[in-house]
């Protein structure tokens, strides 16, 4: 029968999930994007999931993908000891792009970008007895499923966005006005509470320039003009990380550090961001492993792509960026050293192998 994994899979995923927890890292905050989340196709023909002949059988098939992924991805990191926060991202709600016309299976998942939405925050965002994990969300909108806030600690809080919306029929990248006026409110209370640190996770970049691997490279609608991140300016944002890009860069805009983070596993460039807050002091280490991949056989996914038949990471991590920062006296976040791949970008990038 068609399978997603094989013990190759499961020995490298282990290796890597068990590095990260040997730090005491006891949150885990993914950026979108936790899988490749083409559900309702069936270019094999295998049958897994049954027909998707129809609309109806896509969604079907999504549902039943969902029952087996999304809680073998929990199941995975809570058995490491990591509790999860993750972000919705364009995979989540069948990958982009949702312009084409005459694809019926472009036409399916635009269709259905809210019953993807709905996937995500039942498997993720509730618990076992159906209850909300996190209380503080919006109370409308298309993301008052999906967006969340929560106090990790008393020194962080983190602000989950979803930044996709779907108006006239078109799938943006973009929130709704009912999630924007939800974080104002949320940012504001912050600073009455005088959180040390506020740190907002959505998928897509919003500053640049970002280095990026086998990405379509999706940012955010507006940039820094719109008015998401005005809003996160004037609401006293210390950090915005975000996804996609499947690379690591730091900029720093508007008195925000935008850490772009993440990797692709399956191409043995499987890395992680090792984040650590006190009141005054942030520190951010890059770990990056060096991995093999075989692509003499191809392991089974819904979509014709596939992936390698088997990914090794034979040595442990190496540390390939850091950034220290502190909090200023008057509020603002100072970058007191940063080195490798965690420095900075001014102007434009212009790495080969990053293109």
């Amino acid at each position: 029968m068609a399978n997603s994994t094989n013990p190759a899979y499961e020995r490298a995923l282990d290796q890597v999930l068990s590095e990260v927890g040997s730090h005491g890292a006891t949150d885990l905050l993914v950026a979108g994007d936790l899988m490749e989340g083409r559900w309702g196709r069936d270019d094999s023909g295998a049958g897994v999931f049954g027909p998707v002949r129809t609309d109806s059988q896509r969604m079907a098939a999504a549902q039943e993908a969902a029952a087996v992924y999304y809680p073998a991805w929990s199941r995975r990191l809570t058995e490491q000891g990591l509790t999860p926060y993750p972000a919705l991202g364009d995979h989540e709600i069948g990958d982009n792009p949702w312009t084409k016309r005459g694809d019926a299976w472009i036409r399916f998942k635009r269709k259905h970008v809210p019953a993807f939405k709905q996937l995500f925050a039942s498997e993720l965002l509730r618990k076992p007895d159906g209850e909300r994990r996190f209380v503080d969300r919006p109370s409308s909108g298309q993301a008052r499923d999906t967006a969340y806030a929560v106090r990790l600690d008393a020194n962080v809080l983190l602000v989950t966005i979803d930044p996709f919306t779907r108006r006239h029929g078109e799938v943006r990248a973009r929130v709704d006005r009912a999630q924007l006026k939800w974080l104002q409110e949320v940012l504001r209370r912050a600073r009455r509470e005088a959180v040390p640190w506020v740190m907002v996770q959505g998928h897509t970049p919003i500053a640049g320039p970002v280095r990026y691997r086998n990405s379509s490279q999706l940012t955010y609608q507006g940039g820094t003009d719109s008015a998401l991140w005005r809003t996160m300016v004037k609401g006293g944002v210390d950090v915005y990380l975000c996804g996609e890009v499947h690379d690591q860069t730091v900029n720093l805009r508007d008195g925000i550090l935008q850490v772009a983070h993440g990797s692709l596993f399956y191409r043995g460039e499987a890395s992680y961001l090792l984040g650590q807050a006190t009141a005054k002091r942030l520190v951010f280490e890059n770990h990056q492993f060096r991995g093999r991949v075989d692509f003499t056989d191809r392991l089974w996914t819904t979509s014709r792509l596939g992936a390698p038949g088997s990914v090794v990471y034979p040595d442990a991590s190496l540390v390939t960026g850091t950034l220290e920062a502190r909090r200023t006296a008057s509020g603002g976040v100072d970058i007191e050293s940063s080195e490798g791949i965690l420095r900075p970008v001014r102007g434009r990038l212009t790495s080969s192998r990053h293109r």
